[in-house]
């Protein structure tokens, strides 16, 4: 029985902010992203992830029926700069998508884990790929460099 004192969404906001705690560039990198392709917001999905028996594919289950992670990411794509997905994925299964960056766990999900550095996010980012977070500061640089450059178009124009 949920308490009286439950809030829809407050445990996903708390569980998404969690994921900004590990590396806040991240979010950073996204926002930038967003604003040069024209994006902005983020649309975040909260599932439990079950085995796919060829480990070839990640899924969340919902009843019983299995569905597709990137069927949820291709739905959302372009809709928001920035696509959170709080969902296991112990095969460390990949995705993509044309538009909107992406964020997701890249194994088990545990926020105790998590906060004792177990475990990693990964960044997806449209026509680059997964960012390694040892490069995140030279794309926050490039990128930081390219919406300077598209202001100045627009002050021209």
């Amino acid at each position: 029985m949920l308490s009286p004192d439950y809030e829809p969404g407050v445990e996903v906001r708390v569980l998404l902010d969690s994921f900004f705690e590990v590396n806040p560039k991240f979010r950073e990198l996204a926002e930038m992203h967003g604003k040069l392709s024209g994006l902005s917001g983020e649309a975040s999905w909260y599932a439990h992830r079950t085995a796919d028996h060829q480990q070839s594919m990640w899924v969340f289950m919902d009843k019983e029926k299995s569905f597709p992670v990137q069927s949820w990411i291709n739905a959302q794509d372009g809709k928001y700069a920035t696509l959170i997905i709080a969902c296991c994925n112990p095969f460390s299964n990949e995705i993509y998508s044309r538009r909107s960056a992406v964020i997701h766990y890249n194994y088990i999900y545990s926020g105790y884990k998590q906060k004792h550095g177990d475990g990693q996010l990964e960044l997806y980012l449209p026509k680059i790929g997964y960012v390694s977070s040892y490069l995140i500061d030279y794309f926050i640089a490039k990128f930081k460099k390219s919406l300077e450059a598209k202001v100045q178009s627009a002050e021209i124009k």
